[in-house]
Parts: C-alpha cells; sequence; structure tokens
C-alpha cells in the first residue's frame, strides 16, 4: 500500500554511500515538496535535489522588498517588531517570578 505524499511525516530523505535511486523516486519526493540530500561515503555533500515548481520563494522575497519600500508599511513593521519584542520581554519577566528555578539553578548562583 502506497500512502500519499501528504501523509510522510518527512522534509527531507539523506542518501549516504553507494546506492540507487529511480527517477520516478526523486518525482515523487518532489512532488511531496521533500528534499533528497546525497553524500559520499565519507559524509560530503556532491548532490542537492529540490522541488522548484511550486517554489514560491521568490514572490515572498519581491514582498518583502515591497515592504520596506513603503513607508506606511515599514513604520507598521517596525512598531509591529517593537511591541512583539517589548510582550516576549513581559513575559518572560513572569516566567522567571512564576518558575524562578526553571532559568536559575544551583551553577548559576551567586
Amino acid at each position: 500500500m502506497e500512502l500519499p505524499t501528504s501523509a510522510w511525516q518527512f522534509d527531507k530523505v539523506i542518501i549516504q554511500g553507494r546506492g540507487c535511486v529511480s527517477t520516478e523516486a526523486l518525482e515523487r519526493l518532489a512532488d511531496g515538496n521533500i528534499n533528497v540530500i546525497m553524500l559520499d561515503k565519507r559524509g560530503k555533500l556532491y548532490s542537492y535535489f529540490h522541488h522548484i515548481g511550486g517554489n514560491n520563494e521568490s514572490l515572498i522575497r519581491q514582498m518583502q522588498y515591497d515592504t520596506f519600500r513603503d513607508e506606511a508599511k515599514l513604520e507598521y513593521l517596525r512598531k509591529w517588531i517593537v511591541s512583539q519584542k517589548i510582550e516576549s520581554q513581559i513575559q518572560l519577566l513572569k516566567e522567571l517570578v512564576e518558575e524562578p528555578r526553571r532559568y536559575y539553578n544551583s551553577y548559576n548562583k551567586k
């Protein structure tokens, strides 16, 4: 019984040493957006296969560039980053008060 690629619980296959992989297998992995990394017997990378069809990385990168060109979006992004940083620091301080032993132990006490 063959599982659909959506049911696979991994995102890459690493093959080391000698062996054979069929083009059909490589195509199925590519369709499932699963990278194939091939290493020689010493662990040196000599091949890397990845799916190129549905990759929207260039579109995302272009949208990021556009965001930095728009002053209103850039100001919103600056404020959002600062607010997230402050929120993260507040959460950390709350956790330090609630569970001090989680962050401090006998090795770093003076």
